[in-house]
């Protein structure tokens, strides 16, 4: 987006995307980080290599979690189509009150900071846009849960600067 709005980026270009051609990858990643985290498979990993088998402590399970997708395109229906494989509640926030397929229920944006204090996982799959930047403030971080899971695999300017760095402190 960036490159694009520079004075000196050539206007008689025709630019496309790759729209709707990442949703399972990207939702696999997602997946795989999220029972990395759960699971502490990265810390039975080192353990391995150090021929160790210690507690680790207390694992999640990610069964019956409820997760709010921001954004329900191509990436959030993939997403909420492997979570429903775990018996996931999937909340959904987007621009219009649409029931996409895989979602339990749908929100509007404005009704985000409501929906972040229920979930369990937060995912941003959300595209950059205007009713996007900045979205994610101080205050929102602040109402979720204080062992939420936030994955961002959206835009960076959802993210208000310094709050995810708040959040984390």
């Amino acid at each position: 987006d960036k490159y694009t709005r520079d004075e000196g980026f050539p206007q008689n270009l025709i630019l496309t995307n790759a729209s709707g051609a990442f949703g399972v990858i990207i939702s696999e990643y997602i997946l795989a980080g999220i029972l990395n985290l759960y699971r502490r498979f990265t810390e039975y990993r080192d353990q391995q290599r150090n021929h160790e088998w210690k507690d680790v402590g207390t694992e999640e399970c990610l069964y019956g979690k409820r997760i709010l997708i921001m954004g329900t395109g191509n990436i959030g229906t993939e997403t909420a189509k492997r979570l429903k494989a775990f018996d996931c509640y999937i909340s959904g926030i987007r621009r219009k009150d649409i029931l996409p397929e895989y979602f339990d229920e749908v929100h509007l944006v404005k009704e985000l900071s409501e929906e972040l204090e229920k979930a369990d996982i937060v995912i941003n799959c959300m595209p950059n846009n205007s009713e996007s930047i900045g979205l994610m403030t101080r205050e929102r971080f602040a109402v979720m849960k204080s062992n939420a899971i936030f994955v961002n695999v959206g835009r960076g300017l959802l993210l208000e600067e310094g709050a995810i760095e708040w959040a984390l402190q």
